[in-house]
């Protein structure tokens, strides 16, 4: 069956946005320095289009002086928010490592109910426990949107983890796989490593 839209041009004649981000530009450069795109095409046979700008019209802004001085510009504004930045990362990650953590004491059978069979009981268990424990999450839903907010978040799952570990060791193989899945293998640091409560 045929494509319903045009084959987009050979890659080598244009830059896609992502392409641009990687060679050092961002969106306020690309609108300011190059307008707006050249073209849309589907790139791939899902989504939604992407935008290009043509090769030698990006070529020829980069060799400018102008993108050489909106580049520079752009780093030393960088440079002044870091330190902000940092802050507000260390700030983040110092609530969650204060949050209370208290696991629930439950019966195996009462966690069990209503599991999904795909997992093993510990699994579902595990499962079961992190979902009541949610509501530790909510401490730090106040900085929803400031830089550092997913590592805080997975660290305080870690945190969950190895405390339903300690509660329950019959689950600490499932709570390591689970911390593994989690935490992309816990940032590197064995399981009993992580910090608890």
């Amino acid at each position: 069956m045929p494509s319903l839209f045009p084959p987009p041009p050979p890659p080598d004649r244009y830059f896609t946005v992502a392409q641009l981000v990687e060679r050092g530009w961002n969106k306020s450069l690309i609108q300011r320095l190059l307008g707006d795109a050249d073209d849309a095409f589907r790139l791939t046979d899902a989504g939604r289009p992407s935008l290009i700008y043509w090769r030698y019209r990006v070529l020829h802004v980069e060799a400018s002086a102008a993108f050489a001085k909106a580049k520079e510009t752009a780093r030393e504004r960088a440079a002044k928010v870091a330190p902000t930045l940092e802050r507000k990362r260390a700030l983040i990650m110092e609530v969650s490592q204060q949050i209370a953590i208290d696991v629930p004491q439950l019966e195996m059978e009462k966690l069990l109910i209503g599991r999904s069979y795909l997992l093993s009981d510990a699994e579902a268990a595990v499962e079961a426990l992190v979902r009541r424990m949610r509501v530790f999450e909510y401490e730090i839903d106040l900085y929803h949107w400031h830089i550092g907010i997913r590592e805080a978040r997975r660290a305080l799952r870690l945190r969950i983890l190895v405390a339903i570990s300690e509660k329950y060791p019959d689950l600490r193989a499932a709570c390591e796989a689970r911390a593994l899945l989690e935490a992309g293998a816990a940032d590197g640091q064995p399981f009993e490593n992580q910090p608890s409560i």
